[in-house]
């Protein structure tokens, strides 16, 4: 009697033209063009997804508190001295906060014995954030955060937790009625967290082509909320 085949061994015996074409048949042609670019042009091409998202900032908002005893600031120029002990390379970094703020952008810090731990930035203004390669503008009603990070020594303490409870406090009072974030598809663990502990939606998925470094897609808000 012949000896089972399993539905993974039957994928793994069919050729890698049979492959792309099964993938067409169930994605269409774009999608697998961008598919075998991605695989096969991968030091030339690279292709990310994101999901955009959405929470609004009306009525009574849950207020989370880090389980370490901590402080908060609104950055300064002149606080340039406690990023530079976070982030490296610092001579990249120094450049893009400093861009940030030139452009009014607003920064919290987070301290714990005087030590600088943490921070979340946040923007009312178009903004290019570096790091996904994507401008983000938001409308009038809106507050973007973005560039979350907290050292790694300490992020099981929940301090990301009040970083966002801090940006939604301070964006309510400067009158803005929704918070939009962006995430990679990828990151399944931060999507789930948004949206369980913070309420917020997935309005849109988006994808960035970045081809030899050059990154240039843009997020527009005008056309992120389809119900608007």
């Amino acid at each position: 009697m012949a000896p089972k085949i399993d539905e993974r061994e039957k994928r793994n015996k069919i050729s890698p033209i049979g492959k792309i074409g099964s993938y067409y048949k169930e994605n269409g042609l774009l999608e697998t063009m961008l598919r075998v670019a991605e695989k096969t042009l991968g030091a030339i091409i690279n292709i990310r997804k994101y999901c955009i998202i959405e929470k609004s900032l009306s009525g009574n908002i849950q207020f989370l508190k880090a389980k370490l005893d901590v402080t908060f600031k609104i950055a300064e120029a002149g606080d340039m001295v406690f990023f530079k002990d976070m982030l490296l390379p610092w001579r990249l970094w120094y450049r893009i906060i400093r861009k940030r703020f030139e452009k009014g952008q607003t920064c919290i810090l987070c301290f714990h014995e005087n030590r600088a731990i943490g921070y979340i930035w946040i923007s009312f203004v178009p903004e290019m954030d570096r790091n996904i390669g994507l401008t983000v503008r938001p409308r009038d009603n809106e507050s973007y955060g973005f560039d979350l990070f907290v050292l790694p020594e300490y992020r099981k303490y929940l301090i990301g937790y009040e970083l966002i409870s801090r940006w939604f406090q301070y964006s309510k009072e400067y009158g803005r009625g929704k918070a939009i974030g962006v995430v990679q598809e990828w990151n399944k663990p931060m999507l789930m967290t948004t949206k369980l502990v913070f309420g917020f939606k997935v309005i849109r998925k988006m994808r960035s082509v970045e081809f030899l470094k050059k990154r240039g897609f843009i997020i527009s808000s005008k056309i992120m909320d389809t119900r608007s």
